[in-house]
């Protein structure tokens, strides 16, 4: 048994006549003769039989239609579900971010991609990016496409640098410090230093920075997102190396520049790394490549 066979069966089922069968089919009446007589054999039951100058289908033949046109359906299904996934200019893109980036530089991209009429047919869904090694969750999950941030290194993931972003100390406004408007890096080994968790890149590049400058904070205090460091600094927890965030000025803290030093961590563009990636994505992927190495 094979899928031609149950296709030529379906046509015959449906439409009661051999002749009529094929030439739907683009076939010879002897071939959907020859191919039914064989399927018959193998299943030892009669599908058919001669109803005056048409045929008809046996109550075997019923039962069996049933399964055939579930089993067709589900093989229709697949074709489109395939034909989607190899369309480079139709389909959906997962994608998440961080919040700085929602200002300007994700606008700006779907702007700029969408000036292409051939991608108007293309339909993003946006979150932002609390964790980076969530989002590295979410792409192996198939839950997310693309991921803009912060780098965890995943030997399962390609990163693509796209810019850097200046990074800020960030003070209580009630601080001695906060009248300054530098701060020496060797005073955080004073101070808690409120910052990011693991599950975030960029206390990996916190972590070398310290490292590289020999400096280790009295106490760590680590949370999961930019807004909760502005909030716990707001509180006079501490204070914090990060980007400028748009609600920062919502928050009781001042931000200062470091003496002689200036700290810029890496964004990359993360998705699933794999032979052959969709043409869709491998299509904004390419596009965003083009973009960053333009700005």
């Amino acid at each position: 048994m094979n899928i031609q066979q149950l296709y030529y069966f379906e046509a015959i089922a449906r439409l009661k006549n051999y002749t009529k069968a094929a030439v739907e089919l683009s076939t010879t009446q002897s071939c959907l003769s020859h191919s039914i007589a064989d399927l018959e054999k193998e299943l030892s039951i009669s599908l058919f039989y001669r109803k005056r100058r048409n045929i008809d289908i046996t109550d075997f033949g019923l039962s069996f239609l049933t399964h055939v046109n579930k089993i067709l359906e589900e093989l229709e299904a697949i074709k489109e579900e395939q034909q989607k996934t190899l369309a480079p200019f139709t389909g959906t893109l997962h994608i998440a971010f961080t919040a700085n980036m929602s200002h300007e530089y994700i606008p700006g991209i779907i702007r700029a991609f969408n000036r292409n009429p051939q991608n108007h047919n293309i339909h993003f869904t946006f979150s932002e990016l609390q964790a980076t090694k969530k989002a590295i969750e979410d792409i192996h999950n198939g839950f997310l496409d693309i991921a803009f941030g912060a780098k965890v290194k995943n030997p399962d993931i390609d990163y693509y640098h796209i810019y850097d972003e200046e990074l800020f100390l960030i003070v209580p406004k009630e601080s001695p410090y906060a009248k300054e408007k530098q701060f020496c890096l060797e005073n955080l080994q004073k101070e808690t230093l409120i910052t990011y968790n693991y599950n975030c890149g960029t206390r990996y590049f916190i972590d070398k920075l310290l490292h590289q400058y020999r400096i280790t904070p009295r106490k760590f205090v680590e949370v999961e997102t930019e807004k909760m460091i502005a909030s716990a600094v707001s509180s006079g927890l501490g204070v914090a190396i990060m980007p400028i965030i748009s609600e920062l000025q919502n928050y009781n803290v001042s931000v200062l520049t470091l003496k002689e030093l200036t700290m810029i961590r890496p964004l990359y563009m993360m998705w699933k790394k794999v032979e052959y990636p969709r043409p869709l994505l491998k299509n904004f992927i390419n596009f965003i490549k083009s973009y960053s190495g333009s700005m």
